[in-house]
């Protein structure tokens, strides 16, 4: 079963994503579930800088084959649905997602980054195919250059698509218009199973209207998104953005990553000093949600840092200042502790907080790979399920 919401840009044939990225999708689906971490090579060096060297100074833009619509989604031998569904009945459990765009706006060799003329809107498809053998809900949003908009006009700022099950397939008509030249990030940000309720008997430990099922619970970071890179005109010039950076953390001989938490010292006692994991908090009513970000890698990395209440964003505030989203720069080998808060809804009662940081703020994705885009971002990418209880 193929489920859409809306109405479909023409088809052509192929999909947008190659047999072996579906293929990658699907491992890390399935590492995800286990914990795992599949198809997520680390490369020898993915800065901008480094990336840029090898690449031309501006982004061409594909040529459409004779006889095909240049509005019709690009579709690459390799991905279609009946073959994901092939793939899964031999290989189960895990999910294949990606985003496509039209054979206008391809860009040649770069499967995540689409060329746009002036004031042309970007056309395209958020698909997610399901290997699990338990059916599961999805709730999605659309962040462009790192603001929530509505995926396509007209359609809510968050979508639930319930009830997918193993062959089952979700497709969700993405049209962004962008404002400005140079290059802008598109993101498709998806849960699964958001809202699931508490079960029956179940300890305090996993409380909440996200709640627990056998097959995952509150402490899983498992937001995911799918990128893509925006070119207006071919060119390669990314917006600027003020980073802030943190306060060095005493003891970072142990890096974070990346780790929401409602501690300045994120970490357990014990030899092993295991991570903390945030999963419950409160706040008062039309008041203000203090936290930290701890973050830190071996590499230099910038990030890009999102904040949701049931799924809406919200402003992140770090120190008198307001930020949509926030940019945090993270020295290599440093571990950072960013001091923040977010505002808090004014109606008491139960909301899901989660925070997001991706990698990398409009980076040039041609030319990289998927394990190589995925290595921009930390990991995890995201914050367990935080049940803000707000009084």
């Amino acid at each position: 079963m193929i489920r859409a919401g809306g109405g479909l840009w023409p088809q052509g044939p192929g999909a947008a994503r190659s047999a072996r990225r579906a293929v990658c999708r699907a491992i890390l689906g399935i590492a995800l579930i286990v914990g795992v971490v599949a198809c997520r090579g680390q490369p020898a060096d993915t800065s901008p800088a480094m990336a840029g060297a090898t690449r031309p100074a501006v982004i061409p833009r594909g040529t459409v084959p004779p006889g095909i619509d240049g509005a019709a989604l690009y579709v690459r031998e390799g991905s279609t649905h009946q073959q994901a569904v092939d793939f899964f009945t031999l290989n189960p459990g895990g999910i294949s997602y990606g985003l496509r765009g039209t054979y206008g706006q391809m860009v040649p060799g770069a499967a995540s980054t689409f060329f746009l003329s002036q004031d042309e809107p970007f056309r395209g498809e958020f698909y997610l195919h399901s290997g699990l053998e338990h059916a599961h809900d999805y709730g999605l949003l659309c962040l462009l250059d790192y603001i929530q908009v509505p995926c396509s006009p007209g359609a809510a700022r968050f979508q639930m698509h319930e009830g997918i099950a193993f062959g089952d397939a979700v497709m969700v008509p993405i049209a962004a218009r962008v404002t400005g030249e140079g290059l802008h990030d598109l993101l498709v940000v998806f849960q699964e199973d958001p809202f699931l309720p508490l079960p029956v008997g179940e300890g305090p430990l996993l409380p909440g209207p996200a709640g627990y099922d056998p097959s995952q619970d509150r402490t899983l970071p498992n937001v995911r998104f799918a990128r893509a890179s925006l070119s207006v005109e071919g060119s390669v010039a990314a917006p600027e953005g003020a980073y802030i950076q943190g306060d060095r953390h005493l003891d970072d001989e142990k890096l974070p990553g990346f780790v929401p938490s409602d501690r300045a010292e994120p970490r357990g006692g014990g030899p092993a000093r295991g991570w903390i994991i945030w999963i419950e908090t409160q706040a008062p009513a039309g008041g203000m949600l203090n936290f930290y970000l701890h973050v830190g890698r071996e590499e230099e990395r910038r990030y890009g840092v999102v904040a949701f209440v049931d799924f809406a964003q919200v402003p992140i505030h770090y120190g008198d200042e307001e930020h949509i989203p926030l940019y945090v720069h993270s020295p290599a080998g440093e571990w950072q502790s960013v001091p923040v808060s977010i505002p808090v809804p004014a109606e008491p009662g139960e909301y899901e907080l989660r925070i997001v940081a991706v990698g990398e703020p409009y980076a040039r994705l041609d030319g990289l790979t998927l394990p190589e885009q995925d290595a921009l971002s930390p990991y995890p990418p995201s914050s367990a399920r935080v049940l803000l209880r707000v009084e």
